[in-house]
């Protein structure tokens, strides 16, 4: 079943639980950051980043288009491995799952 937060407990302070829109914003924040990429028409897709948890395992979807003529496997890998890493860094979570979808392209200059 999914959860909308995750709690993690810390010998510092206590219990922490955090909302999955954290994640979703982390990765938002990797994408915009990421000149090869832009988030989905919101549009099409009613959220263009979704975070789940399920059995205390934290799952991300990306809906992404690239920029024409780059390198959709490479761009793909980049992303999963920065939002992975600023995830890992800000929260100290390591995801199951990052699944960026590549849903078309973008061939604005």
């Amino acid at each position: 079943m999914a959860q909308e937060y995750i709690a993690m407990n810390t010998k510092e302070k206590g219990l922490v639980a955090l909302s999955t829109e954290v994640f979703s914003s982390i990765a938002a924040v990797c994408v915009e950051e990421d000149q090869a990429v832009e988030l989905a028409d919101k549009k099409a897709f009613k959220n263009a980043i979704q975070s789940k948890v399920v059995n205390d395992r934290l799952h991300i979807i990306v809906n992404v288009k690239v920029k024409y003529n780059s390198n959709v496997p490479d761009v793909a890998s980049n992303l999963q491995r920065k939002i992975y890493e600023n995830i890992k860094h800000m929260c100290d979570i390591e995801p199951e799952e990052i699944d960026i979808r590549v849903i078309g392209f973008d061939f604005k200059e």
